[in-house]
């Protein structure tokens, strides 16, 4: 958290980081010294603004010289009128990040004069995740690319970054972030960075790398246990060159908790259907002991017949950090499914839920991971 003292030091005001996840709590807590022989109010004000202009006010009551508020419901409702999931591959080798916004905060209160009195003003940039404590965005992750598949790389950017490339264990050349394609410096980015998607085939061709690259950023945004740092952030990225045409196979599109695009290509176990409806409803305006036509009208026919499909998945002996990496599947505020390229070579989705059910984890080094989505209900008849 940030921490702002006013001159006297008897008020203290603590806030989110420049950078924060929008499911975890947003504390802004302002707290008077016992004591102390400034002003207290009975009341304090905090006001969000977003970049669609929507406005969020809140007071609240000071009680024993303290007020806190949690601001992450704002911080949510932020992303509300943009689906997450929202990505133009199109858009070149830098992508805008749906999963990336910024609110402008101020918090005050009226002093005994009823004059306006700003505690603090800050910007905070949310993203949609819910890190929990002991994860990093830095460090190393691992990904595959599936390379017949749509596929990126969550960065935090900031104008002019540096990139270091190993292809197959050797050096290529650095790749730098495209000034024309990130807006100059401005005041709604608190941290400075920009959270960009590295559309990764713009950046490198497959069918040059054998087996893996490394794609590392030296000062890259790192936050761990609510400390920001600069620091490295490293991908490890494995080729895989299975066919886009492949029928035994099932790509989807999610994000962690860390709001970081992941991608998996899984093998259809196979589906099951369910099929349910509904039949006779009382006619109430019908007498029930005439026949009409030869027919007793005393009950109404409203039959329907819907199909539910559910599609089980899974991704053969795989190791303990990709086991952990599938799991977030089942976290995940959207699940997207592959359903090939248009004729303009563009992706094209549709959602799919994750069905409930248990997850077992074993102590074994490599294990196969399953999991089961249901797909949107189709209505097969009505009456």
């Amino acid at each position: 958290m940030r921490r702002i003292t006013n001159q006297s030091g008897q008020r203290v005001c603590e806030y989110p980081n420049t950078v924060h996840f929008a499911n975890v709590p947003a504390i802004v807590r302002v707290k008077w010294e016992t004591g102390t022989a400034e002003y207290v109010p009975d009341v304090v004000t905090v006001q969000l603004a977003d970049i669609d202009a929507r406005v969020y006010t809140e007071f609240r009551a000071v009680y024993n010289n303290e007020v806190v508020f949690d601001i992450r419901r704002f911080l949510q409702t932020a992303f509300v009128d943009r689906a997450l999931d929202n990505v133009d591959y199109s858009g070149g080798m830098w992508l805008v990040n749906p999963n990336f916004q910024s609110a402008d905060v101020v918090v005050s209160y009226k002093d005994a004069n009823d004059n306006t009195v700003v505690v603090v003003s800050f910007t905070v940039d949310a993203v949609f995740g819910n890190i929990e404590r002991g994860e990093s965005t830095g460090g190393n992750i691992r990904r595959r690319w599936f390379i017949n598949y749509p596929f990126t790389l969550d960065f935090y950017v900031k104008r002019g970054d540096a990139f270091n490339l190993i292809v197959d264990g050797a050096d290529r050349p650095g790749v730098n972030f495209a000034t024309d394609e990130i807006p100059a410096p401005s005041p709604l980015r608190a941290s400075g960075y920009y959270r960009r998607l590295l559309n990764v085939k713009e950046l490198i061709d497959p069918f040059t790398i054998d087996k893996n690259f490394r794609l590392s950023q030296p000062f890259g945004y790192v936050t761990e246990n609510d400390v920001e740092s600069a620091g490295i952030v490293t991908y490890d990225v494995d080729i895989d060159r299975t066919p886009a045409d492949c029928k035994k196979g099932v790509y989807l599109r999610w994000i962690d908790n860390l709001g970081r695009f992941c991608y998996w290509l899984f093998k259809d176990l196979g589906t099951s259907d369910a099929v349910t409806g509904s039949s006779f409803v009382a006619a109430e305006l019908r007498n029930p002991l005439i026949y009409e036509d030869n027919l007793n009208r005393g009950t109404d026919v409203r039959q329907s017949f819907a199909r539910s499909k559910t599609r089980n998945l899974g991704a053969k002996s795989v190791d303990r950090e990709t086991f952990d990496f599938l799991l977030s599947v089942v976290s995940s505020p959207f699940v997207d499914m592959f359903d090939g390229y248009d004729a303009n070579d563009i992706p094209q989705w549709h959602r799919v839920n994750v069905a409930p059910g248990t997850v077992a984890k074993s102590t074994k080094p490599r294990q196969d991971f399953t999991v089961a989505i249901v797909e949107p209900t189709q209505l097969t008849q009505s009456l």
